[in-house]
This record gives C-alpha cells, sequence and structure tokens, in this order.
C-alpha cells in the first residue's frame, strides 16, 4: 500500500460556514474516485470537544453519490450465499443507472451487479457492522419468472455466522450497493438533528477512504478542517398587547403599538397572513374626478375599485385577490400589476389573467405571499395613470431592546379593519400572527343636532340628540324641564 495520501476538495457545509440547517447532511468531496476502506467519522460540539455522534463509514449513513442504498428481504445463507429479492433491488439500482428496469433481464440484472457492486452488510440477524461482501458469482442463474438472485459471496468476504434474515419481518438491516470503480463525493447523514445555533467541527480517521490504487484518505484530524455553525431556526413569538389611541378613530393613519421579541422586524397587516382567503374587487372605469390620486395626470379615465377611485387597498400575504373586470366599462382597459406608477416593469408573478376586460368573467387575479414586494402598482396596460397603488402590509418597525414597537399605519379607507402583527428575527425566522386589533377608521365629518330655537326653551320631558340626523341619545326628565345645547 502507499504512503502517499490525498484529501478533501470540498465540502458542504463549507469550512467555516453559518447558518447551517440542523436537519443538513454532510458532503465531502474528493478530486478523483475514490472507495470505502474503513474507520469512523466523528463529529464534535466545538464548546466543549464532546462527542455528538460517531459513525462508521462502511455504515449505512454513509452513501456515495453511486451507491445504492436499499432494504431488501434477504436470507442470509451459509455456505457463501446470499439470497436476494429482485423487486427490492432492481428498481433502485435501475433508477440510480437511469435505465428502465425492463432495459434487462434477470440474468442480465444479476451479471450487472456481480460485475460492478461490491455490498455493505448493516444489521440483520447477525448484527453486521458495514461488512463488505464481494460477490464471485451465482448460485442459479434467475429466470423472467424468478423472485429471487442466489449469489455466491468470495469466501472470507462473509463470515459464516449461520442462518440469517434481513428484513422480512424478521430482523431490519440494509444492503448498500456501493460500486468498485468508487465515487467522488460521500453523503454523511446524522442520526439526529444536531442543535441550533452550535458550532460543530468533523474529524474523519486517515484509514476511512482509500483510492483504486491503494493511496489513503489523509484523514481530519484537527479543529479546523471541516467546522460550521448551525442556524437559529426557533421563530420569536407572535407579537402581542397591540393597542392603539381610540379603536373607533377619525384618523386614517392610526399608530399601533405592542411588545415583540427584542430587535425583531414587526409588520402590520389587515387581516392575518393566515387567513388564506379570496377577496374579489368590483373594477369599473370612469371620468377622473379630484378623488383621483392621479387627476390631470395620464388619462382623464380612472379605475375605481368597489365604487372608489382611491380606495387605500391592503393585501394581506396568504390571500388570493381578484380584480373582476367583467363590468363593461372595462373594454380595452385591462388591469396589469407593476413595481412602479409609469409602468415601466410588470410584475407576473403568482398572477392570472383570464377573458377579456368588459366581458363577464373577466378578471386578473394575484396571490400575495410574504415575497411579494411591499408596494405594487395597477395601472391599465394600454392608458397612463389609470390606476394608483397597493400595499402588502400596513407599516414596519424595529422591536427596541425592551421589544416594545409602534408602527404608523399607511393610509386607510373608511371602514373596520382586523390588525395582527408578525415578527421576523435576525436569522430570518417568523412569528405566527398576533392577536387581532379590531379597529374603526370614520373620517367623515360629524354633524351634532339637538335642542334648538323655540325647541330649545321648550317645556318638555324628551329631547334626542343627533349625529348626521341619527338618534345617539335621548334624555327623558321626569318633570317638565327647559332644554338647551351648549357647544
Amino acid at each position: 500500500m502507499s504512503n502517499s495520501y490525498f484529501t478533501l476538495s470540498g465540502s458542504s457545509p463549507s469550512d467555516d460556514e453559518e447558518s447551517v440547517s440542523t436537519s443538513s447532511n454532510i458532503i465531502i468531496n474528493f478530486d478523483k474516485k475514490i472507495d470505502y476502506l474503513d474507520g469512523n467519522i466523528v463529529i464534535y460540539k466545538a464548546s466543549d470537544d464532546s462527542i455528538v455522534e460517531t459513525i462508521r463509514v462502511t455504515s449505512s449513513q454513509v452513501l456515495s453519490s453511486e451507491s445504492v442504498l436499499t432494504s431488501p428481504n434477504v436470507f442470509d445463507e451459509v455456505n457463501n450465499e446470499l439470497i436476494i429479492w429482485i423487486k427490492e433491488i432492481v428498481p433502485y439500482i435501475s433508477n440510480s443507472i437511469g435505465v428502465e428496469e425492463t432495459s434487462k433481464t434477470n440474468s442480465e440484472w444479476a451479471s450487472y451487479i456481480q460485475s460492478n457492486y461490491n455490498i455493505l452488510l448493516n444489521g440483520g440477524t447477525h448484527s453486521y457492522n458495514g461488512e463488505r461482501i464481494l460477490i464471485s458469482g451465482q448460485q442459479s442463474e434467475p429466470s423472467e419468472t424468478s423472485e429471487w438472485f442466489n449469489f455466491t459471496t468470495i469466501p472470507d468476504t462473509k463470515p459464516e455466522l449461520g442462518q440469517g434474515y434481513f428484513n422480512g419481518g424478521e430482523a431490519e438491516g440494509t444492503l448498500t450497493f456501493i460500486p468498485k470503480i468508487g465515487s467522488k463525493q460521500y453523503t454523511i447523514n446524522p442520526t439526529t438533528d444536531l442543535e441550533e445555533s452550535t458550532s460543530y467541527y468533523i474529524q474523519i480517521d486517515s484509514n476511512a477512504f482509500q483510492d483504486i490504487e491503494g493511496e489513503l484518505f489523509q484523514g481530519i484530524d484537527d479543529k479546523t478542517t471541516l467546522s460550521f455553525t448551525t442556524a437559529d431556526e426557533t421563530a420569536p413569538s407572535a407579537p402581542s398587547t397591540l393597542t392603539t389611541t381610540s379603536t373607533t378613530t377619525n384618523d386614517p393613519t392610526p399608530t399601533i403599538s405592542g411588545s415583540a421579541e427584542a430587535g425583531s422586524t414587526v409588520i402590520l397587516y389587515n387581516g392575518s397572513v393566515s387567513d388564506n382567503e379570496t377577496i374579489t374587487y368590483q373594477v369599473s372605469v370612469e371620468a377622473k374626478t379630484s378623488d383621483h390620486n392621479s387627476y390631470g395626470s395620464g388619462s382623464s379615465y380612472g379605475y375605481k375599485i368597489d365604487n372608489n377611485f382611491a380606495p387605500y387597498l391592503s393585501l394581506t400575504p396568504g390571500n388570493t385577490y381578484k380584480f373582476d373586470q367583467s363590468d363593461s366599462t372595462n373594454a380595452n382597459h385591462p388591469l396589469v400589476f407593476y413595481l412602479d406608477a409609469n409602468k415601466g416593469t410588470s410584475y407576473t408573478n403568482n398572477v392570472i389573467t383570464s377573458g377579456t376586460p368588459g366581458s363577464d368573467g373577466a378578471y386578473t387575479q394575484i396571490q400575495v405571499t410574504t415575497s411579494t414586494p411591499e408596494t405594487l402598482y395597477y395601472q391599465c396596460s394600454n392608458h397612463g395613470l389609470m390606476g394608483d397603488s397597493f400595499r402588502t402590509n400596513l407599516g414596519t418597525a424595529t422591536a427596541d431592546s425592551n421589544g416594545a414597537f409602534s408602527i404608523t399605519s399607511s393610509t386607510l379607507s373608511d371602514g373596520s379593519y382586523s390588525l395582527t402583527a408578525n415578527a421576523t428575527d435576525s436569522a430570518s425566522n417568523t412569528s405566527s400572527s398576533s392577536s387581532a386589533l379590531s379597529i374603526i377608521v370614520d373620517t367623515t365629518s360629524s354633524t351634532i343636532t339637538g335642542p334648538s330655537g323655540s325647541e330649545a326653551g321648550a317645556s318638555t320631558s324628551t329631547v334626542s340628540i343627533n349625529e348626521n340626523g341619527t338618534a345617539v341619545n335621548t334624555f327623558t326628565a321626569d318633570e317638565t324641564v327647559t332644554w338647551s345645547l351648549s357647544s
């Protein structure tokens, strides 16, 4: 055996990589094809050098890129025989090499396996621990109706431990078919997920691999050649105690306060990102008035959304929004989404258009996700500045060191709202939605009326105070009194 050595050409995670998924496999690469030999791969926790897991290189947890891991029914016979159920290995091997199962007869598959693979045994009745079995031939050639391959193995490669089994309700185990020519890439699969936000390093025995000329892998015996840190994968708690000055307000941009994980980015929504609703807006086209935000610019016509020139739309991630253009006034005015008001770049992600605007059933639909831009524009593709913008949230803020945040909402139209917030930490983990805060925005000026003129001095026991003509309170006296309303 040669005294020279070869080393890794790369790995995933790469050395010193951060934010690695806790469920990641570890992939090691070589610049030439090498083969399994013996020895262990050991994962250490860097903080205290404790062993997380020791993995034997010939176990089922280490798989080369051309190897095939199977769990077939097997009769582990005496006299160097291994009888394997055909239908539980051929589909996997044929898939691995990219051919159909029917491309070879059973006899041809048996010969192909014998010529190209050795087998690593793990588990089974005899609790194998990565023993390498070399196939020498076939006890009998399989016919097209045969269900079993009856391989013979080279003496001394399969221990003579008596009758045994793999699977079939007897004893679980695996057979890894490893290519005789070796592989350039090996994947290591830890038994359990790693811990979050934790640094690890990996060491590999120098006798773990060799090439076909017998040159050994140099091994890794330090703490720095293959080290990495796992990601923070825990989502912050949902923001809490959403409040505002008044839940019924004439302020179209109310300020919402609350608590969240310190340093997290808090996003305010109209509704919840988990609603998964489909919401339909009715679109029509009319001559612009001063209510339109682009009045005096572009086309003299504009879109109305639910009969409103300035609807101040807020589209919540998780929901689907359908802009219905069935109304005949939409003819020749197809609604398209853009990244800018002047239609420089259209936006088509998760957008569906159906029918001809102005005809029954015509619509443009968008499914909003957390990756949808914060602001989009809906405009006519044929004419300028007919539409307006919409937001996919109502505003953002960063929670301070005490977790407090305050968000001034983008403009809201008059109506009722159910506001929620989500928090995203520095590792991009996002919380669930907060409990909803219900508010009413009403910017209509109120006219208060009551006793006036001769009525103010009338001797009567009951009068009403009215807001916009509607009685909001009635006062009754138990004797004849004189009423007056003070400003």
